[in-house]
């Protein structure tokens, strides 16, 4: 199944940051089509310190992580959208990400000895 990010939206629900739980941190609803169907995700941007660099780190909401487990590079590229609409970059939407891997990932089979 195809995936597309059709918009990213500020959202009007407001979160906390993880690091710091008095600031409040924006979110943004994503809007992606895997094949005919339509999802909606709240994704957040939260920042932290590692020494004197800033870094911008996406959170998302659980069935957005349920949803692309198996697709990991799938949830990086939606979170990079994500990170770039934040940045105020612009965005072209749709945006075509690829294919969808709905087949969950078969454990090795273990070896007896």
């Amino acid at each position: 199944m195809k995936v597309q990010v059709t918009a990213i939206q500020p959202s009007s629900i407001a979160s906390r940051s993880k690091f710091d739980p008095e600031r409040e941190i924006g979110t943004f609803d994503v809007f992606v089509l895997i094949g005919t169907q339509p999802h909606k995700f709240r994704l957040a941007v939260d920042l932290d310190r590692i020494g004197e660099r800033q870094i911008q780190i996406v959170n998302a909401e659980a069935s957005f992580e349920e949803t692309f487990k198996y697709n990991l590079k799938l949830n990086q590229e939606i979170s990079q959208l994500v990170l770039q609409v934040y940045n105020s970059q612009a965005v072209e939407f749709p945006v075509d990400l690829g294919e969808f891997e709905s087949e969950k990932i078969q454990p090795l089979p273990r070896l007896l000895a």
